[in-house]
């Protein structure tokens, strides 16, 4: 997966995944993953210009699932991290 702020990747503080099986009436059928990523509170920020998340699957790694974040949706997630990162500056 990446996050995308405007035109820049955004690295992960902890990019993650995992591994498990897919079960069918009790037999393993499948393998697949998946992720956990953690990013800073201001990773998705209106002075973006906009955020993108790309999702890459295990099937066509080259091919991203791409989904834009309505800007309502970045408005929200800065408002509501707003607290820590306050927080976070007066330490």
């Amino acid at each position: 997966m990446r996050l995308m702020c405007g035109y820049k990747e955004v690295e992960p503080i902890d990019p993650g995944r995992r591994q498990f099986e897919l079960y069918a009436r009790g037999k393993a059928v499948d393998t697949t993953y998946e992720g956990l990523y953690e990013y800073p509170a201001d990773a998705i920020s209106p002075s973006c210009g906009g955020v993108t998340l790309e999702i890459f699957s295990e099937k066509n790694p080259s091919v991203p699932f791409s989904r834009s974040i309505e800007p309502a949706t970045i408005a929200r997630v800065w408002a509501d991290l707003e607290p820590y990162r306050v927080a976070q500056a007066s330490k």
